[in-house]
């Protein structure tokens, strides 16, 4: 003869944890919701059955400004996120193409989510040196053979592509 016990099989306590933290996404996707749309709104989840362990209520206020959450009759109201400056990452290493064509150079490479404003290319010391800020930072670069100009002929940045082009200059020359 088996013994029935009070106590949840695993897949009994299983399906109760699930239908628990769906009961929780709810009553927080309904209150963020308020929230969003900048209205006053009180908010009640109820979840699991009548008896069971993971029975609980979720019940949220939501004014304009702030949230406050009430679980299982404790109150703890959200304080405003402080400003937290975020740590800047180091810039993303890029492996540009460049190509030469008779006196010109072309230099190019993909820079997503950068402004042309962002963007600074320097030549020294027979490098091409790429440095862009801004919310996405990225670095490059690339050592090249040819005697550039001291300016770019053009800069464009298209779709996150950055395209320079440069005139070579010829040994003696003192175009710059």
């Amino acid at each position: 003869m088996t013994k029935k016990t009070d106590k949840p099989t695993g897949a009994e306590a299983l399906k109760a944890m699930e239908e628990r933290l769906h009961g929780v996404v709810d009553a927080l996707t309904g209150a963020l919701g308020s929230a969003i749309e900048g209205r006053d709104q009180e908010h009640t989840q109820e979840f699991g059955e009548e008896g069971s362990p993971f029975r609980g209520v979720v019940h949220s206020r939501v004014r304009t400004g702030s949230v406050s959450d009430h679980v299982r009759g404790r109150s703890t109201p959200s304080k405003p996120a402080e400003a937290k400056t975020p740590a800047k990452a180091a810039p993303r290493e890029i492996e540009p193409e460049v190509s030469v064509e008779g006196s010109t150079l072309y230099f190019s490479c993909e820079v997503p989510g950068v402004e042309a404003s962002d963007v600074q290319i320097d030549i020294t010391d027979g490098a091409i040196e790429l440095h862009t800020s801004g919310q996405r930072a990225y670095h490059a670069r690339v050592a090249i053979d040819e005697t550039l100009a001291s300016e770019p002929k053009s800069i464009t940045l298209n779709n996150g592509i950055l395209e320079a082009i440069f005139e070579v200059v010829q040994e003696g020359s003192t175009h710059e």
